[in-house]
């Protein structure tokens, strides 16, 4: 098959909003191609790139390229500039339509497997010279591109093909295309479950028919589809529905005839487990819109520079007492602040011209830390003005150019100026030293006059002081919005972060003319009262390279914060976005208070965070001889991730070839304590892994076999398989038998929930005895029983954010003011409404959804989503957030739990909403969309609320 043909199925299915429709156009996509061996290798890339990938998404062959990479490449197919294919894409807000724009070849020729391997190789790529590589590669597939072919071929190294497809939709079109009925989609899906592979689904029907489908069994290396918990309220629920009940065997028959007694089977019990290093209270870390916090006074929410450079929000928050033997150090940068950290707390360290990660008691003084220069978004939605238009009530205005001598005067204005009202008169002003300023005096005069537009300026001579000042009605309300701090202290507009590198600089003169001296080494101090100023404003400094550091002082109990500009760069230096500072000194401390209270944060999507020029710091097994694999719930490899899991396997695991399902989690053998979640988050790293597993070693507690010596377990009783991995699992090491129990009463149940939660695990996993592992199933042969499942709605729901209503008013300036929220619902392959969503997010987290929703807008309902509500804008079903609501409640507008007609809208009966639902968080990259809270699981968690 041609890639233009195929390119224009893309077409079909980007533009059509139904999924009916979807399911059509895939398997009329598929009836073209033939039945045959050598064609089942062509259904298999024509599935993988559906999907945006080149393998099954277990598989780690991703091509990522950047935004800017790709324009290089298609300046370089059409012989335009890079700068060109930029001003296009930030018009067009696609870099697909930017390429189809641009395109100019008529025909094209090339072949999907062609395609596909030139993509393959684009992807494998690697070592010195990748990027310039890669751009050549794709840079010579585009100049084969027709405009369309163009469009769909761009968006797939940038892993954003829009098709909005799932897993089951894909199902549904083999099951169309080849056995004649979507209906048929559960032969395909047990096969699917038990290999996660759709591509080899597609080539073995294409090759073998549904037979050598039917015959595919668990593979070694791919990851079996978890199976997944429903829920019930209370320990009463789960016996009732749960146990077996059987007859009682039958009695003598020298005891006389008796009527046979029924008694309950038990069910198979398990604990649910869900799987920092330490800084004083006192230390001080840069804080979004906060300059510095000290990290006792941080807040869940606070954003957070990290070693990336940009702000992160703080997901969790922790507080101990320092252990009798920890050691405590006293560390210090050549610009930072001096502050306590504990032993084993890794800093980001340059060494032999790398970047890794060191202990804190490994660094020694003149060793290099790193240091990120910050990166400011270039979409803030606050941009710098480059000209005020002031005016009065009374018809006064003025408009004048905010050039660098306007800045040079906020930056004196900033150190020695003043608004107030005296007498009414809206004054602004500016001191001087009377004896030595004079001239400097006459300079910002004439900047008064020429830049603010004054013609007259008072002077006023008091206690050596020289005051310049005028009436400047709207410039003293402006100052007053921008650089005050409740009209008494003094603060730098967030959109001061976007100004130039020449204005800032202008800013720095004016600030330094001010409040600035020379020390004895010659470097530039300015000293202020004002910490959020000293520190946003060496941030803003930073980001353009400009090397500033940050101490503070104490004089007659007051704290004062000095900026200070180095003479030389002997001590610091920038490279690359990077700054790197000599350590002053790093000292055990002998004496400690043993209160001492220490803090760490675990911060999204990240493991750092950044002090004064410092920056700190589900799971299968597969075993196929000396070879393992680990495999995420979401079917991500992390095989590299958990050394000691990989050890402990090959010591453990008696077997040549196993699959064992497991919880990975941070556990402390001493204590027999279990360390919280984000413990355990902190191991999902690319980099210094064995000197983590060192510090925050795992232990993984294995709760399932499912593959032994080439026999699938999967159809086994639970029981069975229990009995298999207790002789197959042996020794200790991080490898862990869960503990069960078998359990018939309630009251036994519930003293093991208490027991459960004393042992700060999340609750409890209840199984049938007699169940079968169903790979991919969710139903009530597992049940997950936690502390908050009594009563009405006290568990979190994860939804899917499906599009957003604009805002308006105060929310107009973030964008959006409503999310349209959603289920999935697996029956249909469907996502569906069942709230909106209004509170329960802070300015910025408006602002962060708008930024993030609009990546991924569309300008029509994606296919995949059944709403009958409206919103300004749909976007791809990718985002999942965490919702609390106060209960679940019938709703006549939203979708979940609705029937439907066949049209996708609602066929006129009820479905279910959430009542006053709020926020809670961002869910990160370990959820999918198709992986959130699903409409059965709702409809039941309705049901236990007491209704029906």
């Amino acid at each position: 098959m041609k890639f233009a043909e195929l390119s224009n199925y893309f077409e079909k299915l980007d533009k059509t909003s139904s999924r009916l429709s979807l399911i059509e156009i895939l398997a009329e996509l598929f009836r073209k191609i033939a039945s045959n061996a050598t064609n089942a290798h062509e259904i298999e890339e024509i599935i993988y790139l559906i999907q945006g990938r080149l393998a099954p998404f277990f598989v780690p062959l991703e091509i990522g390229m950047a935004e800017k990479t790709v324009a290089v490449s298609i300046a370089n197919a059409y012989g335009l500039t890079k700068e060109d294919v930029l001003k296009l894409y930030q018009e067009l807000g696609d870099m697909g339509k930017a390429a189809q724009e641009l395109s100019n070849s008529k025909k094209s020729n090339i072949t999907v497997s062609e395609v596909f391997e030139i993509l393959t190789q684009i992807a494998k790529t690697s070592g010195k010279g990748t990027v310039e590589k890669r751009q050549t590669l794709l840079s010579g597939l585009l100049k084969k591109m027709d405009p369309v072919s163009s469009k769909h071929l761009v968006r797939i190294p940038l892993g954003n093909t829009r098709l909005g497809i799932g897993d089951p939709t894909i199902l549904d079109a083999l099951a169309t295309a080849k056995l004649g009925d979507k209906l048929k989609r559960k032969l395909l899906e047990g096969a699917y479950n038990r290999t996660s592979d759709l591509g080899l689904i597609a080539k073995t029907l294409w090759e073998k028919g549904l037979s050598g489908v039917e015959k595919l069994e668990v593979r070694l290396g791919s990851p079996i589809r978890s199976e997944l918990c429903e829920r019930l309220p209370n320990a009463e629920k789960v016996i009732e529905k749960m146990a077996t009940v059987v007859p009682h065997p039958a009695p003598s028959p020298l005891k006389g005839e008796e009527k046979k007694e029924r008694v309950i089977s038990g069910v198979d019990v398990q604990y649910k487990y869900d799987g920092f290093r330490c800084v004083g209270g006192f230390t001080p870390i840069y804080t979004k819109r906060k300059g510095i916090t000290v990290v006792r006074d941080l807040k869940i929410g606070d954003e957070v520079l990290t070693k990336t450079g940009k702000f992160k929000k703080v997901i969790a928050k922790h507080k101990r007492t320092i252990k009798k033997k920890e050691r405590l150090f006293e560390f210090q940068t050549y610009l930072g602040e001096e502050i306590k950290i504990s032993e084993g707390h890794p800093l980001l360290t340059l060494k032999d011209g790398k970047e890794q990660w060191e202990f804190i008691e490994n660094i020694k003084p003149a060793d290099e830390v790193v240091f990120p220069l910050p990166v400011f978004p270039p979409d803030n939605p606050h941009p710098a003005p480059k000209k005020l238009e002031l005016q009065t009530i009374s018809g006064y205005k003025k408009t004048f150019t905010l050039d660098e001598d306007f800045y040079r005067f906020i930056g004196f204005w900033i150190g020695d100026g003043f608004t107030n009202d005296f007498h009414n008169t809206e004054r602004i002003g500016l001191t001087f030293n009377n004896k030595t300023e004079k001239k400097l005096a006459l300079e910002y005069e004439e900047i008064i006059n020429k830049t603010l537009q004054i013609d007259s300026v008072s002077h006023y001579i008091h206690n050596g002081g020289l005051n310049l000042y005028w009436r400047d009605e709207p410039l003293k309300h402006w100052f007053s919005v921008y650089f005050r701090r409740q009209w008494t202290g003094k603060m730098l507009p967030e959109w001061f972060s976007h100004i130039t590198k020449k204005q800032f600089l202008a800013f720095l003169t004016g600030w330094i003319e001010s409040d600035g001296s020379i020390d004895k080494d010659g470097a530039t101090k300015i000293v202020t009262k004002e910490r959020d100023l000293a520190a946003f404003a060496q941030l803003i400094g930073l980001s353009f390279g400009i090397i500033i550091g940050l101490h503070y002082i104490r004089v007659r109990n007051k704290t004062y914060y000095t900026l200070v500009i180095p003479k030389t760069r002997r001590k610091v230096r920038v490279i690359r976005k990077k700054l790197y500072v000599k350590v002053l000194r790093n000292k055990e401390l002998k004496n400690r208070d043993p209160r001492i209270q220490l803090y760490d944060i675990q911060v999204e999507d990240d493991e750092s965070f950044c002090i004064p020029m410092a920056t700190l710091h589900n799971c299968q097994i597969h075993k196929d001889g000396e070879n393992v694999r680990m495999f995420s719930r979401n079917l991500e490899e992390m095989t590299h991730m958990f050394p000691e899991l990989l050890r402990a396997t090959l010591l453990q695991v008696k077997a040549k070839t196993a699959i064992l399902d497991t919880e990975a989690l941070a556990y402390n053998p001493d204590s027999e304590e279990f360390l919280p979640f984000q413990e355990t988050t902190k191991r999902r790293r690319k980099h210094g892994i064995e000197e983590m597993a060192k510090s925050l070693p795992l232990k993984a507690f294995v709760f399932d076999i499912l593959y032994k010596d080439g026999k699938q377990l999967l159809d086994q009783p639970l029981t069975k398989r229990i009995k298999i991995l207790k002789d197959t699992l042996k020794g200790d090491g991080a490898l862990i038998l869960s503990e069960n129990h078998t359990v018939s009463d309630p009251k036994t149940l519930q003293l093991l929930l208490d027991d459960a939660i004393s042992k700060n695990l999340e609750g409890l996993v209840v199984k049938r005895l007699e169940s079968p592992y169903e790979a991919g199933g969710r139903n009530f042969n597992w049940v997950k029983l936690k502390r908050h499942s009594d009563g009405e709605l006290t568990d979190t729901i994860d939804c899917v954010i499906l599009g957003y209503i604009t805002g308006k008013g105060k929310r107009a300036e973030f964008g959006a003011g409503a999310l349209l929220v959603g289920l999935y619902d697996k029956k249909t392959d469907e996502f569906v409404t069942v709230s909106k969503i209004g509170t329960g997010l802070t300015d910025d987290e408006w602002r962060e959804v708008h930024k993030r929703a609009d990546r991924i807008r569309l300008d029509h309902k994606p296919a995949r989503v059944n709403s009958a509500i409206e919103p300004s804008v749909w976007i791809e079903p990718k985002i999942v957030i965490e919702i609390l609501a106060d209960e679940i409640t019938r709703s006549p507008i939203h979708t979940a739990g609705m029937t439907d007609n066949g049209t996708g809208l609602p066929a006129g009966r009820q479905g279910y909403a959430l009542r006053f639902p709020r926020l809670v968080s961002f869910r990160g990259k370990d959820k999918r969309a198709e992986d959130a809270t699903g409409v059965e699981e709702l409809i039941d968690m309705y049901k236990q609320q007491g209704k029906q």
